[in-house]
C-alpha cells in the first residue's frame, strides 16, 4: 500500500520534471512498477505458506512468479488513485513494468552497449547476505520492519600464539 512517504518521494521527482519542462524541455513521464524484490518474495512465501525451498516442490516456479506478478500489482488501482489525486504527472495508461520481458532485455541490451564501451568494470564490495533467503539484499531490503533484531550470542575466543616455520609459511603462503 502507498503511505506518505512515497507521496513525499514522487513530489520531489515530479518536481524535477516539472522544473524542466518549465525551462523547455520534453519530459516525458511514465509510471512504473519496480516488481523484482526479496520483500515481494517474502510476502508471497507468508502468503502461502512455504519456503525458497518449497519452490519447484510444492509449487511450480511458474506458479511462484505468477503469484509474485499478481502480489505486486495487488493495489495498483490504490497507487493510481494516489496519483491522480496528488496530482503527480506520469502516464499511468502505458506504465513500465520490471517483470515484464520488454523491460529485462532492454536492460540487458543497455548493459551490453555499456560492456562494448568499456564502461563496466569489475570491483569488490561488500553486499549484505541473507543466508535465510539465500540472496543479497538491496539498502531497502535492510530497512524493511523487522530486519533486525537483538539476538544473545554466547560466544568463546581463545587467543593462540603464532609461530613462524616452514610448513606453516607453505600453508598461509605472505599471511606471516
Amino acid at each position: 500500500m502507498p503511505g506518505i512517504h512515497h507521496v513525499i518521494s514522487r513530489t520531489l521527482k515530479d518536481l524535477v520534471c516539472r522544473y524542466k519542462t518549465m525551462q523547455g524541455f520534453q519530459v516525458k513521464r511514465k509510471g512504473g512498477w519496480d516488481t523484482h524484490g526479496l520483500p515481494v518474495e517474502l510476502g508471497v512465501e507468508k502468503e502461502l505458506g512455504i519456503t525458497k525451498e518449497d519452490i519447484g516442490k510444492k509449487i511450480t516456479v511458474e506458479e511462484y512468479n505468477q503469484k509474485c506478478r499478481e502480489a505486486v500489482l495487488r493495489f495498483k488501482s490504490q497507487w493510481d488513485d494516489l496519483t491522480r489525486k496528488m496530482g503527480y504527472w506520469v502516464d499511468l495508461n502505458d506504465p513500465y513494468i520490471t517483470f515484464k520481458n520488454e523491460y529485462i532485455e532492454t536492460l540487458w541490451w543497455i548493459l551490453k552497449q555499456l560492456f562494448n564501451k568499456g564502461l563496466l568494470y569489475k570491483s569488490v564490495s561488500i553486499q549484505p547476505y541473507s543466508p535465510a533467503a539465500g540472496t543479497g539484499l538491496s539498502s531497502h531490503e535492510l530497512n524493511q520492519p523487522g530486519t533486525y533484531k537483538d539476538v544473545k550470542d554466547t560466544s568463546a575466543t581463545v587467543l593462540f600464539k603464532a609461530v613462524k616455520n616452514e610448513k606453516l609459511a607453505d600453508i598461509a603462503g605472505d599471511v606471516f
